[in-house]
């Protein structure tokens, strides 16, 4: 068998070979291809599979539970600032302007104080849960462990298949790169193209909050309501300016962006040598196929390894929260 007819067999990346679904697997390579099917139906790659798709599970449940109390935290901040600038402005705003001070828009800023007492108490509710239930780090350490047994799983199949006689090493090389090296290509592009747009997002929100912020120079131009009116616009700019920080911290687009792009380079390098393993692989020197796998590994794993430095740049993004949330001055609601 050349390497033309092993590729063949099993087949090009699909949207769904990111699933790691092993019965599927020996099903669909059965009647085409059963030295592949035998050497996924081994207990041993049974076990490290099974395991890979419970912790998987364990991450992206993990992931969205910090996600979504970060997020609560990060918006509670910028409600927060902007609730009490209201308050404080609506107050100043009411002595000059009779008509703020009668029927219900009497109670205008008493409603921005609760409001941004509410914000308050939900951001410092959210950094609780997200600092004491370690939610960040248990969602890093849950997405390592199920990586490390999806890398597991297919170096173990590759190992296996160097042993056999061919072709068996030439179908693991191809299974290894439709279902862990296409995957991995096209994770890393993707994942740097979403936070390359994510960033963008939060630096468009960041120069806005600029924007308003830079209505602090104009504000002695006006008088009366209007005046307070702009300072209220400015301090909720750079309330919005410190959201798109937090925002930035959190995500680290930018800075992820970089490095999932490098990541996807040096695959995509990788896979300039794809063609002399598979030669190898065919002419009875299967140890390349296995060399290759260590390689894409590595890279991966590097990656993986990186996460916790993410870990400690976000633990700044929720101590600047704490800082946020504890200067609060809602005295304009009194």
């Amino acid at each position: 068998m050349n390497w033309i007819a092993a590729y063949s067999i099993v087949g090009t990346a699909s949207e769904r070979d990111y699933v790691l679904n092993l019965e599927e697997h020996c099903e669909q390579y059965r009647a085409t291809a059963p030295e592949l099917t035998a050497m996924l139906e081994r207990a041993g790659a049974r076990a490290v599979a099974q395991t890979y798709l419970e912790f998987d599970c364990d991450a992206v449940e993990a992931a969205a539970r910090y996600k979504t109390w970060m997020f609560r935290a990060n918006l509670a901040a910028l409600v927060t600032s902007a609730a009490t600038a209201g308050a404080m402005s609506w107050s100043l705003a009411a002595v000059d302007t009779i008509s703020l001070q009668v029927g219900l828009l009497a109670y205008g800023n008493t409603v921005l104080g609760i409001v941004a007492s509410v914000a308050a108490t939900m951001g410092v509710i959210s950094l609780y849960i997200l600092r004491q239930g370690r939610l960040l780090e248990s969602w890093m350490a849950k997405r390592a462990a199920a990586e490390t047994q999806r890398i597991a799983y297919f170096e173990d199949v590759v190992k296996y298949a160097v042993q056999q006689p061919a072709p068996a090493p030439l179908l693991a090389l191809e299974y290894f790169r439709r279902y862990q090296f296409d995957v991995q290509k096209a994770y890393f592009l993707t994942r740097a193209r979403q936070h390359e747009q994510s960033g963008h997002r939060t630096v468009v929100l960041g120069a806005i909050g600029a924007g308003l912020a830079a209505l602090t120079s104009v504000v002695g131009l006006a008088s009366g309501a209007a005046q307070h009116i702009m300072g209220a616009l400015t301090v909720c700019g750079a309330a919005l300016g410190a959201y798109a920080i937090g925002r930035e911290q959190l995500t680290q687009d930018h800075r992820n962006s970089e490095r999932y792009i490098r990541t996807y380079a040096n695959l995509v390098e990788l896979s300039r040598k794809l063609d002399d393993v598979r030669d190898a692989a065919v002419e009875g020197r299967p140890q390349a196929a296995l060399e290759f796998a260590l390689a894409v590994d590595e890279h991966i794993s590097n990656e993986h390894r990186q996460w916790l430095e993410k870990t400690e740049a976000t633990k700044g993004a929720l101590t600047r929260l704490e800082e946020i949330l504890d200067k609060r001055d809602i005295a304009g609601s009194d």
